[in-house]
């Protein structure tokens, strides 16, 4: 079972929609296309409304998304490790939150930007929504999670640090990664272990010298 409850995963991903629609409501997509036109939808040609309601939408994603990390690197990540997938959708959300800033800077009173940086910054931060969208589509295709469970022992070495009994370093964390893959793949290799047979020859009954097996 993923340490991530169904409420947390459907939290995210009702904030991740609120920003989706919000966001593409202020190009203004509602009023160009009639869209505002429909009855109940009147407030998606908001301009004002939806921009508060982005901004609200990005603060509860940064709040979950601080408490997803603090909880992956306090607790979770001595029995989890993130996958490939879920390596990739931390680094759209960074980005994300990244370009993000950069268009709440621009919208200060007194602060501007050049229209070639800003439409670039727009631009990626519109391609990253994309990107992100399709990667949530081609999850159900590749069956792979965010979380997988640990292949190393809670003993392990590289489950602590060189002193003390504290969470493991982010070198152990990388060492025990690569590890892991590792092994993974020798699994995938060959399902089947091949047993080894025993060499050693059995030891002598009680109260008899044991002699040597090797040719003189």
């Amino acid at each position: 079972m993923a340490p991530v409850t169904r409420r947390v995963s459907w939290t995210y991903m009702l904030l991740v929609a609120t920003l989706t629609l919000s966001g593409f409501m202020q190009m203004p997509i509602a009023s160009r296309y009639r869209i505002a036109a429909v009855p109940g939808l009147g407030w998606l040609g908001d301009f004002a409304l939806t921009h508060k309601l982005h901004y609200l939408a990005a603060v509860g994603l940064l709040f979950l998304t601080s408490y997803l990390v603090t909880r992956w690197v306090m607790e979770w990540r001595r029995d989890w490790e993130l996958t490939l997938f879920g390596w990739v959708r931390a680094g759209i959300l960074l980005l994300l939150v990244a370009t993000g800033a950069v268009r709440v800077l621009k919208n200060l009173p007194d602060i501007s930007f050049s229209p070639e940086p800003t439409m670039l910054v727009d631009w990626a931060h519109l391609g990253l929504v994309l990107l992100l969208g399709l990667v949530a589509l081609a999850r159900p295709l590749v069956r792979r999670g965010v979380f997988a469970p640990g292949c190393c022992d809670k003993d392990s070495p590289l489950n602590r640090d060189q002193v003390g009994n504290g969470p493991q370093s982010l070198t152990g964390a990388l060492l025990r990664g690569i590890l892991c893959h590792h092994r993974h793949s020798l699994e995938a290799a060959c399902p089947t272990p091949i047993p080894t047979p025993n060499l050693r020859p059995p030891p002598p009954p009680k109260g008899t010298t044991a002699t040597s097996t090797c040719p003189p």
